[in-house]
């Protein structure tokens, strides 16, 4: 009788259980940041109602960290899992030879990397806007920049306009890519060298022993469907 050589088998995560486990992640993130937030205006202020351009330069920088932590340092640290992950029973795995911190920030590198350098720019830009400006300021980006329409701060509303428009069409062409390749590895993954693939299913004997050293390579077979796999038997 032929030996065969037992083989771990992961299966690549279907496109709807990662855009749910997405926006679970986005939902905690931005819960976290306006707890910190209100936390630290407090601390500094002690009052909620008056915020300089520092306390805001501080609430950027403070949002920068937080998405760099949650979306990029904890998958790491934490098995290629962030919390939604964790509850959706999937996570990222790096193909390559070595799990390095650089696939995690190439894989976010447009979802997270984008969103941060916008918020730096912003919160910079809070420190050359006199304190009673600033709502006007906040006003006209979250209008949206018009042709023709007067603004008191055009230069930085155009610029930040262009920055959002950009990363809300980088976001669009991420989720359309995920939804179109359901269960196949999508651009992003290619480019980070990773696959988001199911942590175990129901049903299955998937070794996920394995999965337990964040620093692991690979350990097995990556399939995109498991029925496809079962015609195989």
């Amino acid at each position: 009788m032929e030996h065969i050589k037992k083989t771990s088998r992961y299966y690549l995560a279907s496109a709807s259980i990662r855009i749910w486990s997405r926006a679970l992640d986005i939902i905690i993130f931005f819960t976290l940041n306006i707890v910190l937030d209100i936390l630290l205006i407090l601390i500094i202020n002690h009052n909620l109602n008056i915020v300089s351009s520092y306390n805001y330069l501080l609430i950027f920088i403070l949002l920068a960290i937080i998405a760099i932590g949650y979306f990029i340092i904890v998958p790491f640290y934490f098995n290629g899992q962030t919390l939604a992950m964790k509850l959706c029973h999937i996570r990222t795995m790096v193909l390559s030879q070595k799990n390095t911190f650089w696939h995690y920030v190439l894989k976010e590198l447009l979802a997270t990397i984008v969103m941060c350098v916008i918020a730096l720019f912003v919160g910079i830009a809070c420190l050359f806007i006199p304190q009673d400006q600033l709502p006007i300021f906040f006003n006209e980006i979250l209008a949206g920049f018009k042709v023709g329409k007067e603004y008191h701060f055009g230069t930085l509303v155009v610029i930040v306009s262009i920055f959002l428009t950009f990363y809300f069409i980088c976001s669009l062409v991420i989720f359309a890519n995920v939804w179109y390749r359901s269960k196949h590895r999508c651009w992003v993954d290619y480019f980070s060298n990773t696959a988001i693939v199911y942590l175990k299913l129901k049903g299955t004997k998937i070794d996920t022993s394995l999965l337990k050293n964040k620093k692991a390579t690979l350990p097995g077979v990556v399939d995109s469907d498991i029925l496809e796999e079962l015609k195989k038997i």
